[in-house]
């Protein structure tokens, strides 16, 4: 794998890949997750979501946010 590509990557590949994830909600705390998908430019492309916690007075909201993307060699 190579360096964190992600400010190289379109933002609608990257949000194509968090809309693969399962509900952040259901999801434990802190969760990982590293969906893998294609985009044009790199080839396949692993990228590292964390589980995100907004808590706005009474209402809590989670959320998938991406940490980092890396080539993947196959």
């Amino acid at each position: 794998m190579t360096d964190n590509l992600l400010s190289r990557i379109p933002g609608n590949y990257i949000a194509a890949a968090l809309l693969t994830l399962p509900r952040a909600d259901r999801a434990g705390d802190g969760a990982i997750m590293e969906p893998i998908i294609d985009v044009p430019e790199f080839g396949h492309v692993l990228i590292t979501a964390r589980r995100m916690k907004h808590k706005s007075g009474r209402t809590t909201r989670y959320f998938w946010t991406a940490e980092r993307a890396a080539v993947v060699s196959e």
